[in-house]
């Protein structure tokens, strides 16, 4: 039986070890962290479930319906919509499609034009149908510069398609491909937006579970990896036949490699006494502020935690960490927002996520297995192979696993 390594127990780490198991192999799982997960943790405090950053299931991944038990995670759904805060007016969008009885408010929101209304319609239901195979394309036109291509105004594009994509691709220019941005929207026209009631750390234990045959070893940091040998921190080593890199892996090799860049971001929570937002996602319109989105978690969930209060949080993009400080000049900003000036905030944490999302020169759905072997016996996994999402992350853990069966 052959010696299988994974390093990394995020999603693609734990759907690999899924598909080696499936193949008749078991594994040994490792993690520098004390618990798998990776960019899927969630901790809890004051009885509070803070996820490691916002983070959100799209029920539509084809991934996500292969791997995990969505009846089982006992999701929450956010309305289709959002709050939307500028600075000159608020505004509540919602899904005329879904909420027929909203499409007088949609109509004379403001938000957009009639022909804006229209394009959004007319582009839902081509991408709700669309392949995800054709839709990456190997383009590389920016979201921005395909929305306007398409005919949508300004206004539409500043406050709503900015603040709301900037959310997901945490960068707030529309820089990112529009594959990424047609892929993302046809999940939202098909599907919905859902947490786990007990957090998305729910995913990867869920994932694990199906685990019969593999070892767990966490607080293990790999140093280096030469021999088919794998080197820990602590000097102590480990051999394998086959090695699935399933992590951030360009500091293990002693070799010019061509870098993968990442977007990070800062995720605040705040405990507060009162129902903000209901089911919806809050979008700041408003560049200076540095916010990409705020969320009301325990309102989603139905109510009050046990703390006594409700759960607002709040994503920031940032390549640092910010200190308490910032926390509470974003209390002077939320009051703002909602207009509410003795909004009572009470700043529980932070969490900085580094290399949150991988930006991604060339996006994929599939590629060709050479893709993911780095050399012999050695093979990777990672969304960073194909696109920044949940679904890649999964896909690429089973992709690694056919490419390691390729070469036996």
């Amino acid at each position: 039986m052959k010696q299988i390594v994974i390093v990394g127990t995020g999603v693609s780490g734990l759907v690999a070890a899924i598909n080696c198991e499936q193949a008749g192999f078991s594994t040994i799982l490792i993690d520098a962290d004390k618990a798998i997960g990776g960019r899927t943790q969630s901790l809890e405090y004051e009885n509070f479930i803070l996820d490691k950053g916002f983070q959100v299931l799209l029920t539509e991944y084809t991934s996500v319906k292969k791997y995990l038990d969505l009846k089982a995670l006992n999701l929450k759904f956010f309305d289709p919509g959002a709050f939307v805060f500028s600075a000159d007016k608020d505004y509540e969008l919602s899904d005329p499609l879904r909420q027929w009885w909203k499409v007088p408010e949609m109509i004379f929101s403001g938000i957009g034009n009639l022909r804006d209304k229209w394009l959004v319609f007319k582009l839902s239901q081509y991408l709700k149908n669309k392949k995800e195979e054709s839709i990456f394309d190997g383009s590389t036109e920016t979201t921005l510069e395909f929305l306007k291509a398409y005919g949508f105004s300004n206004r539409i594009i500043n406050l709503f398609f900015k603040p709301f994509f900037s959310g997901i691709f945490l960068e707030d220019n529309l820089e990112t491909a529009a594959t990424m941005f047609k892929f993302i929207f046809g999940k939202f026209s098909r599907g919905l937006a859902a947490i786990p009631v007990n957090g998305i750390q729910e995913i990867p234990d869920q994932l694990f579970k199906k685990l019969k045959n593999s070892t767990l070893l966490l607080n293990k940091r790999v140093e280096k990896v030469e021999n088919n040998t794998l080197t820990f921190e602590n000097g102590e080593t480990l051999s394998f036949d086959k090695l699935i890199l399933a992590t951030y892996y360009h500091f293990i090799f002693n070799k010019d490699l061509s870098e993968v860049k990442y977007n990070h971001h800062i995720q605040y929570y705040f405990k507060t006494d009162r129902p903000l937002l209901g089911k919806k996602i809050g979008l700041i319109a408003d560049p200076a502020a540095g916010m990409l989105t705020i969320a009301a978690i325990s309102e989603l969930k139905g109510g009050k935690n046990p703390a006594e209060g409700y759960l607002l949080s709040v994503t920031l993009k940032s390549e640092t960490i910010n200190d308490q400080v910032a926390a509470y000049k974003l209390i002077d900003d939320i009051r703002k927002y909602f207009k509410i000036p003795e909004l009572p905030l009470t700043y529980l944490g932070l969490n900085f996520i580094r290399r949150a999302l991988p930006v991604c020169q060339n996006l994929y759905f599939n590629r060709p297995l050479s893709d993911f072997i780095y050399e012999k016996n050695i093979f990777l996994a990672g969304d960073y192979l194909l696109n920044p999402s949940l679904d890649a992350a999964m896909r690429s853990g089973e992709m690694a696993v056919k490419a390691l069966l390729s070469q036996e």
